[in-house]
């Protein structure tokens, strides 16, 4: 009996590089620069579950995704194991970009009959359309000329 697994690994692939590539491979959070130093982020994106993963449907629902540099997604994001305060403000902050609610990200976890084979085609779709367009930073300020 073959496993399951592997498409739900390939999806998981597919969710990342559709977040980051919607976020222009910049950090969401810091917007590129960290605000304690003022430098640039490190440059190594993690794809971050903003309202956890319980299902296949909440896992890989790119409105649940937000991309963090590193340091954002170690020290604010999973602070306290994702309860402290600093967490819970990166997702109400993640969750009000996205444009969506922390109750209809959380039902997410409830959809258990997903097809994977039409989430898959949805990401794919997705990386193309946010391959073609001019990267959007949360916040930015637009460049002087």
């Amino acid at each position: 009996m073959k496993s399951k697994r592997p498409i739900a690994k390939k999806l998981e692939e597919l969710r990342k590089i559709a977040v980051k590539t919607r976020a222009g491979f910049t950090c969401e959070y810091h917007r590129g620069i960290r605000a304690f130093n003022r430098k640039p982020c490190d440059g190594y994106l993690h794809a971050h579950h903003i309202s956890g993963k319980r299902s296949i449907f909440q896992k890989t629902a790119l409105e649940n995704g937000v991309a963090l540099c590193a340091g954002a997604h170690l020290y604010i994001a999973h602070e306290d194991g994702g309860c402290g305060t600093r967490a819970a403000e990166l997702k109400r902050w993640a969750a009000g970009v996205r444009e969506v609610s922390i109750e209809h990200l959380e039902s997410l976890g409830n959809v258990l009959n997903s097809d994977k084979f039409e989430i898959k085609e949805q990401l794919e779709d997705a990386i193309r359309m946010y391959e073609q367009q001019e990267p959007v930073i949360i916040g930015a300020k637009p460049k002087r000329r």
